[in-house]
């Protein structure tokens, strides 16, 4: 009979004990912090710190930074965190945040939380174009489809970027920035010019028009000039580059690609 309540009681406290032990789980699954450091990033200068409201983590990089393969340090009050899946390490786990990734950060108890992060790039400075590099103006001239001159192109380069000047002859010449790109050491970036400055800054151009006709993709019949600022195309305007003009043909019927040197 004895053996029967000491079991009992013994029965009894280990279920008290582990009722407390359950108690005492925490449900805490929260992001105290959240960055992106230059010492795990490549692609970054500088630190960046990221902005924790509710269950959205904001975070602004430097244009042109690439987000395909960013490493995230963060802490947290949970167990684990953990994005599509995979264990995450603060410092160490890379991910692509050019879209909307979402990360989970699992309490002591088994319930969760769901964070998403943002990351955008912020808007390009607006610089000045600079003054003349001391590099030769270039000169083409451009042809329609029947071999007839429509415009001539010069493109003059400067301290912080380029000018093209479009000179149409009288019927006109159908130009579209969509269609041009800029290349640097294999990189090459389609050239988006906005139809004034007012239009900067903003991620979407990398340019504007000075003077002419305000539409970038249109038929010009008048003088038109572009500028295309470097910081905001992301290219070093001290070193070679090819402008590529799509719809100024040459004779032949082929784009022209204009090389210009500094």
């Amino acid at each position: 009979m004895k053996m029967t309540k000491s079991f009992t009681v013994s029965l009894l406290l280990f279920f008290l004990v582990l009722a407390g032990c359950k108690a005492a789980l925490k449900s805490t699954s929260e992001f105290t912090s959240f960055s992106f450091l230059a010492a795990t990033n490549s692609a970054l200068s500088s630190d960046v710190a990221a902005t924790i409201s509710g269950t959205n983590i904001t975070a602004s990089v430097p244009y042109g930074t690439s987000r395909s393969s960013l490493v995230a340090s963060f802490t947290h009050n949970g167990k684990s965190v953990t994005h599509g899946g995979v264990a995450q390490v603060s410092g160490v786990t890379a991910n692509d945040f050019s879209f909307l990734p979402f990360y989970t950060v699992t309490a002591e108890d088994d319930s969760s939380t769901f964070y998403s992060v943002a990351v955008e790039e912020s808007a390009p400075t607006i610089s000045t174009i600079g003054s003349p590099s001391g590099g030769q103006d270039i000169v083409v001239i451009g042809y329609d489809v029947s071999g007839n001159k429509e415009s001539t192109v010069t493109i003059s380069p400067y301290t912080k970027g380029f000018k093209i000047k479009f000179t149409p002859v009288a019927v006109g010449a159908f130009i579209c920035n969509l269609s041009d790109s800029l290349i640097q050491a294999g990189n090459q970036k389609t050239i988006e010019v906005a139809g004034s400055i007012s239009d900067l800054p903003s991620s979407l151009y990398n340019g504007y028009v000075e003077s002419g006709s305000s539409s970038t993709c249109t038929t010009f019949k008048v003088e038109t000039v572009w500028v295309v600022l470097s910081d905001a195309a992301g290219f070093d305007p001290s070193k070679p580059y090819t402008v590529d003009l799509d719809d100024v043909d040459d004779a032949s019927g082929t784009n022209q690609v204009i090389n210009v040197v500094p």
